[in-house]
């Protein structure tokens, strides 16, 4: 079965959870479905991040596999809507310590980008945090970035990095 069968006509939560349900935490479905997620593009791609964005509140084992694939994904160009749910779902998880350098350099990428979404900035920032802590090399790096964007960012953007900036110097 095709995910995106599911997910046919118009978009709507009841068709997520009828997706995730047929996932029923079964890894080698969730397999399928991430193969199925790569490939796509467009619309479908959309449709399909949603799933990744809610299936990670309770069922995040499943996603941790995958994570290098999401990285991959999100170095191609994509929808903001596909950039949000999968940000969101590595937020939720956390990056395996192999994986950091990759992630940090996707993260640095599109919170630079001025013309990302402020919840594509917002899971960047959190992304980028949880791996300063990690990494306190990259600490400096991420307090120059949020300092010079507070004065154009709106009132979250600058809420979330005056916290994180305060997190990293104390």
């Amino acid at each position: 079965m095709q995910f995106l069968d599911i997910l046919q006509g118009t978009q709507s939560k009841a068709k997520v959870l009828k997706a995730i349900a047929y996932l029923d935490k079964s890894p080698q479905k969730f397999k399928k479905f991430v193969d199925e997620f790569m490939q796509s593009s467009g619309r479908d791609s959309q449709k399909l991040a949603w799933i990744i964005g809610t299936i990670a509140d309770s069922d995040k084992e499943l996603i941790v596999p995958h994570v290098e694939d999401f990285l991959n994904k999100l170095n191609d160009p994509c929808h903001a809507a596909v950039k949000r749910n999968v940000l969101r779902a590595l937020d939720i998880v956390g990056i395996p310590k192999p994986l950091i350098g990759q992630a940090a350099d996707v993260a640095f990428r599109l919170l630079e980008d001025v013309n990302e979404p402020i919840a594509v900035h917002a899971f960047s920032m959190s992304i980028l945090h949880r791996i300063c802590l990690l990494e306190p090399e990259l600490s400096s790096e991420l307090i120059t970035l949020l300092e010079h964007r507070m004065p154009y960012g709106s009132s979250g953007y600058r809420a979330r990095a005056s916290k994180i900036i305060k997190s990293l110097t104390e």
